[in-house]
């Protein structure tokens, strides 16, 4: 099974790479990515023990950053200022187009 997070109010990388390394070393973790730049985490692991998985990645999250707040799904959502950086881009090659 794999679930994605976002780390509301993750702000310490080296934090981040310990997080990482410590869910990594979790017994049936598959994979685990904790990407400070983005606050998104992965976990993949065992489907039978996938729960217990993700609690003990919790408690690891608490114990760095105490602040954060995990929500599951949302890692993948794009930040308003992300969509707004992205329609600048679209709308600026539109405009340079008529010029090729």
């Amino acid at each position: 099974m794999k679930r994605a997070f976002k780390l509301e109010g993750l702000n310490c990388a080296n934090c981040a790479e310990k997080i990482e390394r410590e869910i990594k070393a979790l017994e049936g973790v598959n994979f685990a990515s904790v990407n400070f730049m983005t606050s998104k985490m992965v976990i993949e692991g065992d489907d039978a023990r996938f729960d217990d998985i993700v609690k003990a990645a919790q408690r690891i999250v608490t114990r760095y950053e105490p602040d954060v707040v995990s929500k599951e799904g949302l890692a993948m959502s794009i930040e308003p200022h992300q969509k707004r950086i992205a329609e600048i881009a679209i709308g600026s090659g539109l405009f340079l187009l008529p010029y090729y």
